[in-house]
């Protein structure tokens, strides 16, 4: 099956997967409300887990709907629901269930507690993570922790925040042994035997993350997490949708270039299961979509390599009508073969050059079936030399038959 235009299939699809990776739920555009004050602390654990607390301060808008359910973000998905505690207003919230629109995240139903539009409230939410403390990839005797506090869709979100970010050491650690990542504390203090630094926006936006980090020793901790390079590259690069996104579009154009330039332009039945399978393990494994980009780009540079050498092997070529003297263009079949174009499409151009002169006729489109025309059939007749016939014939018609056209002619008449 030739693709006639595999940049329109190519097309539709990126369309598709931005719609799919893109699309936001329906049903919850009625939200609309600010977050005067968001606490996040982190509290660093033995064992390499986490405790987080958070203190949230909602102020709905008047005439929004009430805020009935607090989505929030968590680091990552190995989290115990277990346990997390809510209160709003020091009431116990007890309905916590996986979030439906964060990934990964909790949502908790705030129930009798709503907050009615024109009202606030401030929503306490505390859990402990494990993994969170990972080995530090600058120094052997050092720890590393980063982590952002949730955030919420900024078509709900209005005004300003003021963000504050505390994380407090093991005590042992000294203010001067504790290191920042990118970005510098606003503060760093002795607290409870530790260390506690603090990152402070007093303007902020609460829709969007704030990635901060910190290096510290390793004392007092029983174990931390191993992790390389690489696959702190892959970590990052799994919390990041919109750097997943444009990998995603860019590694589906290369893919795609390389199969209708390799396939020049066919073959698209076999590129579709290819297309969506190649889909499905990126969208699945965040580590193998990035190793993909590796082969992606070595095979789409040597396949252009390996094309211009192809193309320089040969000459330009000239054609002439048999008797000599005369020097005539290519006809639209030898120009197609010297182009290298598939062999299907070199037999149509031949049968429609047969088919417009007159040597062929039509029988029936669907399935299509053609007849050599009675003035050309020589098969079967006895003649000494049918080559010579049919050029007669064709002059006769004011016509040409070209050298190569004999053997399909042979075919059609058997």
């Amino acid at each position: 099956m030739h693709c006639r235009s595999p940049w329109l299939f190519l097309r539709c699809s990126f369309l598709l997967l931005l719609a799919l990776l893109c699309g936001t739920p329906a049903g919850a555009q009625d939200y609309s409300f600010s977050v005067p004050q968001l606490r996040m602390q982190v509290q660093v654990q033995e064992d390499a887990s986490a405790q987080i607390i958070y203190d949230i301060t909602f102020a709905n808008n008047p005439g929004a709907r009430a805020i009935d359910v607090v989505d929030i973000g968590v680091p990552h998905a190995d989290y115990d629901l277990a346990n997390m505690s809510a209160s709003l207003e020091g009431i116990p919230l007890t309905d916590i269930r996986r979030s439906q629109f964060v990934t990964p995240g909790v949502e908790v139903h705030l129930g009798d507690q709503a907050i009615p539009p024109g009202g606030d409230g401030r929503f306490h939410f505390e859990f402990t993570m494990p993994e969170m403390v990972y080995q530090d990839t600058t120094r052997e005797d050092y720890a590393s922790l980063q982590i952002t506090p949730t955030w919420f869709g900024e078509e709900f979100v209005t005004g300003t925040t003021d963000l504050q970010i505390a994380v407090v050491t093991l005590p042992g650690i000294q203010p001067d042994e504790v290191l920042y990542q990118e970005t510098p504390f606003d503060s760093k203090v002795e607290y409870a035997g530790g260390t506690a630094v603090l990152w402070r926006w007093t303007d902020a936006k609460a829709t969007g993350p704030r990635l901060v980090g910190l290096s510290f020793p390793k004392r007092g901790l029983s174990r931390v997490v191993q992790i390389s390079r690489f696959g702190l590259l892959v970590r990052r690069f799994a919390e990041s949708p919109n750097a997943r996104l444009l990998a995603s579009v860019l590694s589906l154009f290369l893919l795609t270039l390389l199969y209708f330039r390799f396939t020049g332009g066919t073959g698209c039945v076999l590129f579709v299961p290819l297309f969506v399978a190649f889909l499905i393990m990126i969208s699945a494994s965040p580590a193998a979509h990035l190793l993909s980009f590796v082969p992606l780009v070595v095979l789409v540079l040597w396949n252009e390599w390996y094309l211009a050498r192809r193309r320089r092997r040969y000459l330009p070529p000239v054609a002439q009508v048999e008797g000599g003297g005369v020097l005539r263009g290519l006809s639209p079949a030898e120009a197609a073969v010297l182009l290298e174009m598939p062999l299907k499409k070199v037999l149509l151009l031949v049968l429609f050059g047969l088919l417009r002169k007159g040597v062929l006729r039509e029988l029936r489109s669907s399935p299509w079936e053609l007849e050599v025309v009675e003035a050309f059939r020589t098969y079967g007749a006895g003649l000494p030399d049918r080559k010579a016939e049919r050029l007669r014939a064709a002059r006769d018609s004011g016509g040409v038959i070209h050298p190569y056209e004999h053997a399909f002619l042979d075919a059609l008449e058997r």
